[in-house]
Parts: structure tokens; C-alpha cells; sequence
């Protein structure tokens, strides 16, 4: 499984959070592999939050500031093959989540 995800330079305690609970339970190992968010702007890619599900499905996750609003679910072919546009070249430009984790300062 490959799994890519944007993320701030400086998380907040709510992503790093979410960070730290889908690197739990994922084990993506070498194949987790992260996108700061300011690389994501410059390549144009998406300003959301979303997970890809077996490329049929895409959710598209809420926040206001650091509070999780929910994910809003959809099968939408257009929206769907946008999500894996953006993984594809996330995954491309992403770098190993060890060598991001380095490089973040504590939210502690």
C-alpha cells in the first residue's frame, strides 16, 4: 500500500495528531511518505484533505482550523480520478515519512 499525505511544515496538535494515529495503524513503513504542504501549493495541487478509497471513492475531510468537521463521501467519477491525479504526483514528489518526521519540530 502506498500512502501519501500533505502536511504542514509546523503541524498543529490536531494533525499531528492524526499524523501520529494513521502512522499507528497504517504501518505504511517505507511506502508512507509525506508532502509539505508549501510543496503541494507551488505543484498546484489540492488545499483539502481527502482520502482515496480502492480508486471507486474519494473522501473529502472538513476542518475548521484544527477541529475535525467529518468527511464528506463521494463516487463522483470527476472527483474521484482528481484524487488520484493528486496521488500520483504526491506520490512522486513525497518524501519518506522518517525523513519528513526529522525535519518537523515538536507540537509538544
Amino acid at each position: 500500500m502506498e500512502q501519501a499525505s500533505g502536511a504542514r511544515t509546523c503541524p498543529s496538535r490536531g494533525a499531528a495528531g492524526l499524523s501520529s494515529c494513521g502512522s499507528s495503524h497504517n504501518s505504511g513503513g517505507p511506502w508512507e511518505r509525506f508532502l509539505p504542504q508549501s510543496e503541494a501549493q507551488r505543484l498546484g495541487l489540492a488545499e483539502y484533505d481527502f482520502w482515496l478509497f480502492d480508486s471507486r471513492a474519494v473522501g473529502i475531510l472538513q476542518f475548521d482550523g484544527d477541529r475535525s468537521l467529518g468527511m464528506t463521501a463521494t463516487e463522483d467519477r470527476l472527483d474521484v480520478l482528481k484524487g488520484c491525479q493528486i496521488r500520483d504526483a504526491a506520490l512522486h514528489f513525497a518524501i519518506p515519512a522518517k525523513e519528513f518526521t526529522a525535519q518537523v519540530p515538536s507540537v509538544e
